[in-house]
């Protein structure tokens, strides 16, 4: 199936899946960690953001620290035995990284948490360079949108870099360790990224897994497109897809 993701406002941020035949979120009250940010005064609007920590087997990573950031604020939670977290947050923007010892920390690039939703985020955590030498560890930040509204960047983790002129290009040197970007609520693992910084234009290629809100997909080739206006255009090849119903 031929995916021509065009965008519009979804969840008030400048991408959207209807074409991925998008689901309706579940909330949920249950919160899993450490420090909770009920001094907030959270309202009605408030958003849950969850998700699973795993190794680069795809085994769950127990007791990770989840923390994310809000300005000075910063909200931290730990992972259960199945490497589950959950947190509630207000609506705004973020950003956000997981840690466990012995592997690599693992950001998130800053997004828009929208009123009113719930978010999956997955990590896969890498083994630190001082324990497992093979896997480059490179983090980049690209502004990929200047919508005033979005303030949008796109992070860049893992792989081999070679730069040509405006083309930036990573690839996995380590199966089953991917390439990982984070954009807004997007996240994707894949073989190669490669990433043209003056038309911000992304390519993703080989083992593709791609995780949006409610969603998750495995896709043989992934293109996008980041436009000035705040929009962003997504063409995929879809392999197999899966709905979160967590």
């Amino acid at each position: 199936m031929r995916l021509n993701l065009t965008s519009r406002l979804f969840l008030g941020l400048p991408v959207a899946f209807s074409v991925f035949g998008m689901i309706s979120m579940l909330f949920s009250s249950t919160v899993v960690g450490q420090t909770s940010p009920k001094k907030e005064r959270i309202s009605a609007l408030s958003c849950r953001i969850e998700g699973t920590v795993y190794d680069r087997y795809d085994r769950y990573v127990p007791d990770a620290t989840v923390s994310i950031q809000r300005g000075k604020k910063v909200y931290s939670v730990t992972a259960n035995s199945r490497g589950r977290y959950s947190m509630r947050l207000p609506p705004a923007s973020y950003r956000m990284v997981v840690t466990s010892p012995g592997f690599c920390r693992m950001p998130r690039a800053l997004f828009r948490l929208p009123a009113k939703t719930q978010l999956e985020f997955d990590f896969k955590l890498v083994e630190c360079p001082s324990h497992y030498i093979n896997v480059p560890v490179h983090e980049e930040t690209w502004e990929v949108e200047k919508h005033p509204r979005t303030h949008s960047e796109l992070l860049v983790l893992y792989g081999e870099r070679t730069i040509s002129g405006p083309f930036v290009e990573y690839t996995s040197t380590s199966i089953p360790v991917n390439v990982a970007v984070s954009f807004n609520l997007i996240t994707i693992w894949a073989y190669k990224i490669s990433f043209n910084s003056k038309d911000r234009h992304l390519v993703a290629t080989g083992n593709i897994d791609f995780q949006a809100p409610g969603i998750r997909m495995k896709l043989e080739k992934l293109e996008i497109r980041f436009g000035d206006d705040g929009s962003t255009f997504v063409f995929g090849t879809t392999i197999s897809k899966e709905i979160e119903t967590r």
